[in-house]
């Protein structure tokens, strides 16, 4: 090819390379991250899964790294729900960017298939504590302490569809008494924090 009629391949050649490029990138998985919403709701008796729910830890999740059938999650908020009574507002507590104690402060979760992840693949948070701040600055911030606790199916079957125990405890700062405690307490698994149910 004569450099004359190269001139008029340099185009050409751009387009195949950024084609080229964009097919690359997609077979690597690259684009927008995997994103997940992750909620545990406490029901006011764990033994009644109709009862209802009076507390709701809400993790955002994006998936930040992938290692084989195990995918780490950086776990972006939490955002924790108590339900109010008797027609009182209820009172809300975000913390961005918690720490997650793990060598990178990731969340590694094993998964059939990272790339379509399920809620049931989540049922084992870690243990994670801080304090979170209230969402409005006339209520008390919200100490935290919760973790994957240990459940076994009773006789009569799991009374979620996704279902997991928790040891939790979560103390509005300035009380002595948490809102909400339990150990290895029957906790449904969901993607909405159930407020209105």
């Amino acid at each position: 090819m004569s450099l004359k009629a190269g001139h008029g391949a340099i185009p050409y050649l751009l387009a195949i390379g950024l084609t080229m490029s964009a097919m690359s990138a997609a077979a690597h998985g690259q684009g927008p991250p995997i994103t997940q919403d992750v909620v545990y709701r406490i029901h006011a008796d764990p033994d009644d899964a109709n009862s209802a729910v009076t507390f709701a830890v809400w993790l955002k999740l994006e998936q930040a790294d992938v290692d084989g059938d195990s995918a780490g999650w950086d776990i972006t908020s939490i955002r924790f729900r108590l339900v109010g009574e008797g027609g009182q507002p209820d009172t809300l507590w975000t913390v961005s960017e918690p720490n997650v104690p793990t060598s990178d402060g990731l969340w590694w979760v094993t998964h059939a298939d990272p790339e379509d992840p399920q809620l049931c693949e989540f049922a084992t948070p870690p243990h994670l504590t801080g304090t979170a701040p209230a969402n409005e600055s006339s209520d008390p911030d919200l100490n935290y302490d919760f973790e994957a606790g240990n459940y076994t199916t009773p006789p009569g079957g799991d009374p979620w569809d996704v279902t997991t125990g928790l040891s939790y405890s979560f103390t509005q700062v300035g009380d002595e008494d948490p809102v909400e405690a339990g150990e290895d307490e029957p906790v449904e698994v969901a993607e909405d924090d159930g407020a209105n149910a």
